[in-house]
């Protein structure tokens, strides 16, 4: 972590520690979620709490940002029930006990083909506030990787603060005004 930020956000005591980071990263980002599976033939319920410290989401087409997080929270499996011993359809969805106060999504744009990675290029309208459940989360920042594969390119972010955007990409820092400065109209 950036030292700056380190300052700026642990209490002095928790600095130098392993122990402040972890808290912090617990404090920020970690979340659990009530994991329900219900059987849709014997309607048994299986219930169970998952920690969570970020939402892994493949893109789809035609897909906003909400509804895939919405599909990746509520999924439809096909498995074995432990109660009617049929294989049967599951309905798998997850339930905010605690929320967290940073969302972390991963788009996961690549994919594997004949042994090598391959990124996906399916759009995903940015918007500057997403609700889930009954929360509500606001875009902070975005980071993008350029380039064609997992083992190589390179990243650069944008920060949302206010009414303006920072672009960073190594040592060059470029603002933008709106909200998204410019995400909106454009697809990441």
């Amino acid at each position: 972590m950036h030292q700056g930020s380190k300052y700026s956000l642990l209490d002095p005591q928790d600095n130098d520690t392993e122990y402040g980071m972890v808290s912090l990263r617990n404090n920020i980002f970690y979340s659990v979620c009530q994991r329900n599976i219900c059987c849709e033939i014997c309607n048994s319920l299986t219930s169970s709490h998952q920690e969570y410290n970020m939402i892994n989401i493949s893109p789809q087409n035609n897909c906003s940002l909400e509804q895939l997080i919405e599909q990746n929270m509520s999924q439809i499996l096909n498995k074995k029930c432990m109660v009617c011993h049929r294989n049967t359809k599951h309905t798998d969805s997850h339930i905010w006990v605690s929320p967290p106060q940073c969302l972390v999504l991963f788009i996961n744009r690549l994919v594997y083909m004949r042994g090598r990675s391959v990124k996906q290029h399916i759009p995903i309208a940015v918007q500057p506030v997403v609700e889930m459940q009954q929360y509500r989360f606001r875009l902070l920042g975005i980071i993008d990787h350029l380039g064609c594969s997992a083992n190589s390119g390179h990243y650069t972010s944008t920060l949302f603060r206010n009414d303006s955007s920072f672009h960073c990409n190594d040592q060059v820092i470029t603002e933008s005004a709106g909200v998204t400065g410019g995400y909106s109209s454009r697809y990441i």
